[in-house]
């Protein structure tokens, strides 16, 4: 692991302004990451990126720091891209990402993160909970945008089966179900 590695993972033209991966260098990458890339709304990937680096490589304080400003910096609009990953790699961060979607699903259920950042298994747990808060439609309206992005997904369709559809008004069913082609 070097300076040249991380810096092409970053995307980064000047590797040289990285100091080398040794010891505490992952206060460093996380102190940079906060200052440069929190401007541009890259910093989960980044640090789910550095997590996985520090595994790979054997520096647990590279991952220990990453998964604490994950942790620390979980919001609505990021959730998405991060649930997979602590799905698989960090249980406390899981639950906590879980209890964020069920709190504020109507709004990541609208997000185009919804759509394309989720795997079929993540969107299964999630429209399968009892803890949604959000109506019906929203759910529903969610899975549409998401069988829309994934129409390569031989399940997305198996999504519908879990729409509670008594708890939908008529004119919802009339104006957004019956519209939607599926």
């Amino acid at each position: 692991l070097n300076c040249e590695s991380v810096a092409k993972l970053l995307e980064l033209s000047d590797y040289y302004c990285l100091p080398d991966l040794r010891g505490d260098c992952a206060l460093w990458l996380i102190n940079y990451i906060n200052g440069s890339f929190a401007k541009v709304g890259r910093t989960a990937t980044v640090a789910i990126h550095l997590s996985m680096l520090g595994d790979q490589n054997n520096e647990p304080t590279l991952k220990k720091h990453a998964i604490f400003w994950i942790y620390k910096n979980l919001r609505f609009h990021n959730v998405c891209s991060i649930i997979d990953f602590a799905d698989k790699h960090d249980p406390k961060l899981y639950e906590k990402c879980k209890k964020l979607v069920f709190t504020e699903a109507k709004y990541v259920l609208t997000s185009d993160a919804f759509a394309t950042s989720l795997p079929f298994q993540q969107v299964l747990m999630i429209v399968q909970s009892d803890y949604l808060m959000a109506e019906e439609i929203d759910v529903f309206k969610g899975i549409v945008s998401w069988i829309n992005h994934n129409k390569s997904d031989e399940n997305g369709k198996e999504l519908l089966n879990h729409i509670r559809y008594g708890l939908m008004t008529k004119e919802q069913i009339i104006g957004c179900v019956q519209n939607s082609g599926l």
